[in-house]
């Protein structure tokens, strides 16, 4: 008996079941924390993935921006190319004069000429041969150094720019560019049409002439169009498109720097967003290994308190069977001495 009561004293269910439930409440917060780092896992990947989704879409922006770019190089390279041409900027005759005078690079008349909407083949009629005028100071001052010029047609016109206030109704009014080539155009009047410009003929003064949009020109002594093919043709349209060109250029330019600059801040956001994540899911493995640590020492806990109840169980069943069978030897023994006396 008392072998079994210091061994049932050895058995500490109560220690065993207080150290289950703190067990059971550190698993639980586990339980908890691992949750909350698991939601906040799923929450950085949706983020990195809206990222990963724009950095996407501005790379195919960027992609198109520079399509676009390259396009608008192509046609402004072939359209400069022409114009250099036209304006005689390339293989002049007179190149090497043009070297020695500092004028290779002076600008020419089509790339200054300012011509309203619609009149530019009147205005190429007008000044066919004068597109690649040379603008200058005072041209007057090399008349002698062009009279010696062989094998070669050059023009030097004032470069000095200027207004004929009377020219309205005349092509002088459509056009911007040096006053010397306003006192030309100032006597070619314009017309909306051929029947217009006919029914003006008889009302020119001598030596003006009247000219329509399309480039019918006519005095009343002679009838010229220009209908023309080639480098020679078009420069006023052509330099209007170079102007259009270069400020689509400047604009995709802009647009360019800006993809640039977005796509560099998303890409760092998205970098930032990949950082945290990989903290996150690395506390959420840390975390999770705790918890399954957790569970199996429940387990094991559990384990060794089942068993101690068990062993206490029989324990209490072996007391009460020894103390049954005490109690019958008493009354046994207490027969014999009742017999005995």
């Amino acid at each position: 008996a008392g072998r079994l009561a210091a061994e049932a004293a050895d058995i500490d269910t109560q220690a065993l079941a207080a150290g289950l439930e703190t067990l059971h409440e550190d698993e639980a917060s586990q339980q908890a924390l691992t949750e909350a780092l698991s939601e906040q896992a799923e929450r950085h990947q949706q983020m990195l993935e809206q990222h990963l989704e724009h950095e996407r879409n501005l790379q195919k922006r960027l992609d198109t921006q520079r399509r676009e770019l390259q396009q608008a190089h192509g046609r402004a390279s072939a359209l400069q190319a022409l114009q250099a041409a036209a304006l005689g900027q390339e293989d002049h005759p007179a190149q090497s004069w043009l070297a020695a005078a500092q004028l290779t690079d002076a600008p020419r008349l089509g790339a200054r000429l300012r011509v309203q909407p619609g009149w530019e083949a009147a205005v190429e009629t007008v000044l066919a041969g004068w597109m690649d005028a040379i603008l200058v100071d005072e041209p007057s001052t090399r008349a002698g150094e062009l009279a010696r010029l062989e094998g070669a047609d050059l023009l030097l016109l004032a470069a000095a720019p200027g207004w004929d206030a009377g020219a309205a109704e005349t092509l002088a009014a459509a056009v911007e560019g040096p006053a010397g080539l306003h006192l030309i155009l100032s006597k070619v009047h314009t017309a909306p049409d051929l029947e217009a410009a006919r029914a003006r003929l008889p009302g020119l003064p001598a030596g003006e002439s009247v000219i329509t949009p399309d480039g019918c020109w006519l005095s009343p002594a002679w009838v010229r169009v220009r209908r023309g093919q080639g480098t020679g043709f078009g420069v006023l349209a052509r330099e209007r498109e170079l102007e259009v060109l270069q400020a689509r250029l400047d604009a995709l330019e802009d647009d360019l720097d800006t993809l640039l600059a977005e796509r560099d801040a998303v890409q760092q956001a998205r970098q930032q967003e990949e950082g945290r994540r990989d903290e996150v899911q690395a506390a959420l493995h840390q975390s999770r290994h705790q918890l399954a640590e957790l569970a199996g020492q429940w387990q094991s806990r559990h384990g060794q308190w089942q068993q101690a109840c068990q062993r206490g169980e029989r324990l209490a069943q072996e007391g009460t069977q020894l103390q049954l069978q005490q109690e019958a030897l008493a009354t046994q023994l207490r027969q014999v001495r009742t017999g005995l006396e």
